[in-house]
């Protein structure tokens, strides 16, 4: 019996050309990678965005998502800012208002806490001044809470750090106030 093969049919001349074709194709993992970002692959913020339309809610961000509505505040949630090779994520942004939103929580031992939300505050400043540089008009406004710490500690933590912020709030009801000038 003999084999069909093509390594035993004398196509091997086929094979390497086969397998160089192979080394081109990523598979999925590799192009959702983070080290998948290169010259030669550049995401779109078109299909960011709807990547990012796809991630749900946090619930710190779906009680931010109750006080938009309520106060009938346009807005997109997980808004992607295609900045020079970057592209910055906010929570929300509110484009009649022209405003970006972002809310983290940590409801870890206040010590571990504190040094999570300042750690994040530094990013977060970051990511407002990087979307203020392209976008002068547009108002950063930050959420930061730490449940088992009071709201002037969390103050004295982030607050400095927070240079870029046109408005601060450390608890939901600050945001509430917040959101509620804008729209006056």
């Amino acid at each position: 019996m003999r084999c069909t093969c093509a390594a035993h049919s004398g196509e091997r001349s086929k094979i390497p050309a086969l397998l160089g074709k192979m080394r081109k194709i990523k598979p999925l993992w590799c192009l959702l990678s983070p080290f998948a970002y290169s010259f030669e692959f550049r995401l779109s913020s078109k299909w960011m965005s709807k990547v990012h339309a796809l991630v749900p809610l946090t619930e710190q961000e779906e009680e931010v998502d109750g006080i938009l509505l309520q106060h009938t505040i346009t807005h997109l949630t997980h808004a992607v800012f295609p900045i020079r090779n970057r592209m910055y994520v906010v929570d929300f942004f509110l484009p009649n208002q022209r405003a970006a939103v972002e809310c983290w929580r940590s409801t870890s031992r206040r010590g571990v806490a504190l040094t999570w939300v300042e750690k994040n505050a530094a990013y977060v400043d970051l990511k407002f001044r990087r979307i203020k540089e392209a976008n002068p008009d547009v108002r950063c406004i930050a959420l930061v809470e730490v449940m088992q710490a009071e709201p002037e500690l969390v103050r004295e933590y982030v607050g400095p750090i927070m240079e870029h912020a046109d408005f601060m709030a450390y608890e939901m009801s600050q945001l509430a106030e917040i959101l509620r000038g804008l729209v006056i």
